[in-house]
């Protein structure tokens, strides 16, 4: 049999292995991303899409260990490996969080709709437009410009009330205590015993901040595993070679999630921080913690910054000892550019 030195070349049970990389992209870029939206929403349906897309990721991890045990190691001690491990452990452990929050009714009571913010951001801007534009500073239309503003507020605020209630917060049962996620009364009972400790102490609040802390980061995490599976089943970066990989791979990620990032502005994400519009809400609208967040002309700032400062030397670091090239001068100059732009 003829050398080779990648998976990419090795065709002995290349099927276990292209059923591998359908299916972990299909979890990871199809499923993960829908269910990290609606999770973020608060929709009841992000826990069943969740165990989907664990389901079709153990399927995947299957049929890759399965693929392992009948090849050779054509890349050792790669990182993808590691890292697929890694990612898999976090997104069950984030599965099994998401099962206690649901039990214990975390996250459901005192939550607002980033769509209430921008729209009680809207409403005092309209506040304002009514008061300067009123007709000449007329009495009248001075006072039906404040009473129908008034009015628009009252509206708005008692359909916030109304939403408010209908989350949870009229003390009505949640949906988990009348009808359950397992579909067994006697199971659901039994689980919620169980958990009635977490209810009640400090450790439902990091059970919530954990969860909220892996969706925000779980799909950075997936690119950098499936990025990772790239160069392994290419058997490319080899060695020092490795620096120049970081480098173009580090570079493509930032800005690639960049754009996905400002992409996310535009269609409404983030709104609960203030970042879809270039007003920062108060803490009186959104809370002291999320008015406290940098904006997004800081965080779009960091990103440029990051890049530039993390590539400066990678590039020639795979020839490190050795004399300068041009286009080692070449990355260093656009980097430097980056980072000074950042700043």
């Amino acid at each position: 049999m003829a050398f080779v030195d990648s998976y990419f070349s090795y065709v002995d049970h290349s099927g276990l292995l292209l059923a591998h990389i359908v299916l972990m992209t299909l979890a990871w870029f199809f499923i993960l991303p829908i269910t990290v939206m609606l999770s973020i929403a608060r929709s009841r349906l992000a826990l069943a899409l969740q165990m989907a897309f664990l389901s079709m990721n153990a399927v995947a991890l299957l049929l890759g260990t399965i693929y392992n045990s009948k090849t050779p190691d054509l890349y050792e001690n790669n990182a993808h490996h590691k890292l697929g491990w890694a990612v898999t452990w976090i997104a069950l452990v984030q599965a099994v969080l998401g099962l206690i929050r649901a039990y214990c009714g975390a996250g459901q009571v005192e939550y607002e709709s980033p769509t209430l913010d921008y729209q009680k951001l809207q409403n005092i801007r309209e506040v304002d437009s009514y008061r300067f534009s009123s007709d000449s500073g007329h009495g009248t239309d001075a006072a039906s410009s404040r009473s129908s503003s008034t009015s628009s507020k009252r509206e708005s605020e008692d359909e916030m009330e109304n939403l408010q209630d209908s989350r949870g917060g009229g003390g009505e049962p949640s949906d988990v205590e009348k009808h359950g996620l397992m579909g067994n009364a006697a199971v659901d009972r039994f689980i919620v015993r169980k958990l009635s400790w977490i209810t009640h102490s400090r450790a439902l609040t990091w059970v919530d901040v954990i969860y909220t802390a892996v969706d925000r980061t779980i799909l950075i995490l997936g690119f950098v595993a499936l990025a990772s599976g790239i160069v392994t089943y290419g058997g490319i970066f080899r060695g020092n070679h490795v620096f120049g990989g970081m480098a173009h791979f580090v570079k493509g990620g930032i800005f690639l999630w960049y754009g996905l990032f400002s992409l996310g502005r535009c269609m409404g994400a983030f709104a609960d921080l203030g970042w879809a519009w270039n007003v920062k809400p108060s803490a009186s609208m959104v809370g002291s913690r999320k008015a406290a967040m940098p904006s997004a002309e800081f965080v779009e700032s960091f990103l440029i910054f990051f890049y530039g400062a993390s590539n400066v030397w990678l590039e020639h670091l795979a020839a490190w000892g050795g004399a300068w090239t041009a286009q080692d001068l070449e990355h260093v100059s656009i980097t430097i550019m980056f980072f000074g732009g950042g700043l």
